[in-house]
């Protein structure tokens, strides 16, 4: 609706050109694809992420150096004493 409204007045108030207009299409074709390809992508690893139980093993692993929630903490978090 408000992609239509703004023709109408781009072409009314002459400011509309059809170089321009071509270019502006592309480039919201080419953002959505970037866009959706993303998206798609992220949606696949998290299925594969969950179908292979990697939350599991992490949290195996992690519990397997340490129950005490404040170390769990700061192995999560990437704590590092070299930051200081």
């Amino acid at each position: 609706m408000l992609v239509g409204y703004v023709m109408v007045l781009s072409f009314f108030y002459r400011t509309a050109q059809p170089r321009r207009l071509y270019r502006a299409v592309v480039d919201a074709g080419h953002i959505s694809g970037m866009t959706l390809f993303m998206a798609s992508t992220s949606s696949f690893l998290g299925f594969m992420l969950a179908r292979d139980l990697v939350p599991h093993h992490v949290v195996d692993f992690i519990t397997g150096i340490s129950t005490d929630k404040t170390v769990v903490i700061f192995i999560v978090s990437g704590y590092s004493s070299s930051w200081a």
